[in-house]
């Protein structure tokens, strides 16, 4: 169902798709656009709201949002800018990813978005030719063009210039960046020159460089814009039985971070544990070896194994966690189980509420070059981050105590109809491009990739004590 009836204050205007589905995702459009465009993409699970015209870019009364119990903001070319400051704004909403595409906090900037003096042109020469011309280079020459919705030259002037004045008025802060957990910057991008958009997120912990138009495949856009965790639920679920005897890599991450977090914590008291992702137990295992008479609770989105000793919930950890009290937990750990969160930055804000001073998120998780023998073929659905990326999202709140790149692993296989079976039984095929895909398989066939590459990475991050 389609409602327009609701308005961002006097011009900026939005339209809901609604599903009947308990989660939002948000699309701030691209100037000249309206929601027809992006109408076709709809993410399972998701109601949809376009958010359009920005003749004034007064930011939206959210009392209409608060009946989601989560929300993924995904914004294009301009629109980036108008989600910037929104998002700023409300830090209050159950907001889980946030996705940039092809656009920056800073719309007209000579060095990180659209040079002045070609803005200034286009304002000033702006016809119904002219914005047709612009929206065809907004595609790759080969794309299909595709029908938009009219808009007076009038009005698109109006949007030109609220834009310009909010840049103006309301200047981005670099330390702001962060605000986005992920951003996609093209190549080809004809609209936004590439090297300002590299300039501006320069230092974000994770950019993703396509080749791709200014509007690149919106499929593949739209699957980055959150992860699919029915689907990790799902395959976790089939593979458990499979899962102690295929995964090697992941058993030895266990008990590596389990021997850096008795190491990091010796002498600390640590009486509440939540431990998140413990599956089938193999990190568990590894840390009761030594820890004793804590008070354990285990959070998954697939089932716990019955052996565990501790209290086990069904839940979407991030989710959850903003529900916990403050100073409530001594330690919050997982072992290869947070590169399927929607947003691990804004988890980890949520934990230096959570913890109390002194306490510790103990995790291990993959870095950028796991699975890089797949690249072309599959869009991987978790985020790999490597030490770096993750020493920037430390909350005010935390110090990163450690943080390791540890040395890759491969593994080798007889076939790559064995390699699929591996990620079958390990649970990790779940792609937003290839899960259940029978045309990445074919290609991983056909290419005979026998060889995986994992990159485990470690870190340590530790709630400060308040100052004396």
């Amino acid at each position: 169902m389609i409602s327009t009836d609701c308005w961002i204050r006097c011009a900026m205007r939005y339209e809901v798709i609604q599903t009947g589905a308990g989660r939002l995702m948000i699309v701030f459009a691209g100037w000249s656009t309206r929601p027809s465009l992006y109408r076709g993409y709809i993410r399972s699970g998701f109601d949809l709201m376009v958010v359009y015209d920005y003749s004034d870019v007064e930011f939206p009364d959210v009392d209409c949002l608060k009946e989601y119990r989560e929300i993924c903001v995904v914004a294009w070319s301009f629109g980036v800018a108008v989600a910037h400051r929104w998002l700023l704004s409300c830090p209050d909403l159950p907001i889980t990813r946030t996705l940039a595409v092809n656009g920056t906090p800073w719309p007209v900037d000579d060095r990180r978005g659209i040079p002045c003096r070609v803005f200034g042109l286009t304002l000033r020469t702006l016809s119904e030719r002219s914005v047709g011309e612009f929206r065809k280079r907004m595609f790759a020459v080969s794309d299909p063009m595709p029908d938009f919705e009219p808009v007076g030259v009038e009005h698109l002037r109006g949007e030109l210039e609220s834009i310009s004045r909010m840049g103006v008025n309301d200047p981005a802060r670099e330390d702001d960046i962060c605000v986005w957990d992920k951003v996609i910057v093209s190549k080809s991008d004809r609209i936004i020159p590439f090297a300002g958009q590299m300039e501006a997120w320069h230092g974000h912990p994770d950019m993703t460089v396509t080749g791709g138009a200014h509007f690149p495949d919106w499929t593949q856009v739209m699957a980055m814009a959150s992860v699919d965790k029915d689907s990790v639920e799902r395959n976790f679920s089939h593979g458990a039985p499979t899962y102690d005897g295929a995964a090697t890599v992941q058993r030895a991450m266990a008990a590596c971070l389990s021997e850096i977090w008795r190491e990091v914590s010796s002498g600390r008291r640590i009486t509440d544990v939540v431990e998140i992702g413990p599956g089938t137990g193999l990190f568990t295992r590894e840390y009761l070896g030594w820890l004793r008479g804590a008070n354990l609770e285990f959070w998954d989105l697939a089932a716990i194994g019955d052996d565990l000793p501790g209290k086990k919930r069904i839940c979407d950890a991030e989710l959850a966690v903003r529900g916990m009290a403050d100073n409530s937990a001594d330690a919050i750990v997982a072992s290869a189980s947070v590169q399927w969160f929607n947003s691990l930055g804004r988890f980890l804000a949520e934990c230096g509420r959570v913890l109390r001073p002194g306490g510790q998120v103990v995790i291990s998780t993959f870095g950028r070059s796991t699975f890089h023998e797949l690249s072309g073929i599959i869009t991987p659905a978790a985020t790999y981050l490597d030490a770096d990326g993750l020493a920037r999202l430390t909350p005010d709140a935390m110090e990163l105590t450690m943080s390791d790149d540890g040395r890759t692993a491969t593994v080798d296989f007889e076939s790559a109809s064995d390699l699929l079976r591996h990620m079958s039984r390990t649970g990790v095929n779940t792609s937003a491009a290839s899960s259940g895909n029978v045309a990445a398989a074919r290609r991983i066939v056909r290419q005979r990739i026998t060889r995986l590459t994992y990159h485990p990475v470690y870190a340590i991050f530790t709630k400060k004590h308040p100052c004396r």
